[in-house]
């Protein structure tokens, strides 16, 4: 059985039109075919479209199940490409630790940023998608609206660098307080008012 997209009757899967408010059924279909689209790309936000009035059951538990697996994949575990969490541990020697900085390009946190505020495309070609070593003042320490755990470096009297660790990084972050001065292997994805880095480990 189906639901009318119209008035929300239940109707025959096999009806050419609603029998309640004369709504054809390609319409529902047309419906159908764009919420699996949405729930695929837009897990969440569909998940919640579906709740509406005409949305059969089985739409809903499945948008509801795929929105719990996507974010469960989401959130997981993963590797990090960070050549600092790849090569400085506990028990690394001071020579690897050394090493590691000097494979990483390094620069400030007003650096990076005012290369950004100049020319985001030049800056997007020089930066983005690269480990950077940036040092700098830390200014605010927080989670975004998804709880992803941040900390934004001083760069202008409004912006700055916006640096997201991983969920492992928890106690590290904890540890951490706004005005210490600190620098941090970080993946730069662009500017969006801050500029933006993911998958941060702080260099001792």
């Amino acid at each position: 059985m189906a639901f009318c997209v119209g008035c929300g009757k239940e109707m025959s899967d096999d009806a050419v039109a609603c029998p309640e408010c004369g709504k054809p059924a390609q319409a529902n279909n047309s419906l159908s075919t764009k919420l699996k689209i949405g729930i695929i790309l837009f897990p969440i936000l569909f998940a919640w479209f579906t709740l509406r009035k005409g949305v059969s059951t089985s739409t809903r538990i499945i948008s509801f199940v795929w929105m719990i697996a996507a974010v469960a994949i989401s959130g997981g575990a993963s590797q990090s490409d960070n050549p600092g969490k790849q090569n400085i541990s506990s028990d690394s020697s001071s020579v690897e630790v050394e090493q590691v900085k000097k494979e990483v390009p390094k620069v400030s946190a007003t650096k990076i940023y005012n290369d950004y505020d100049k020319n985001e495309i030049s800056a997007d070609s020089k930066y983005k998608g690269q480990y950077i070593e940036i040092s700098g003042t830390i200014e605010d320490i927080g989670k975004d609206l998804l709880d992803n755990m941040y900390i934004t470096l001083a760069a202008s009297s409004f912006m700055g660098v916006q640096v997201f660790f991983n969920d492992e990084d928890s106690n590290i972050v904890g540890g951490l307080n706004k005005g210490m001065n600190i620098k941090v292997i970080c993946k730069v994805e662009g500017l969006m008012g801050n500029v933006l880095c993911n998958d941060a480990a702080i260099i001792q």
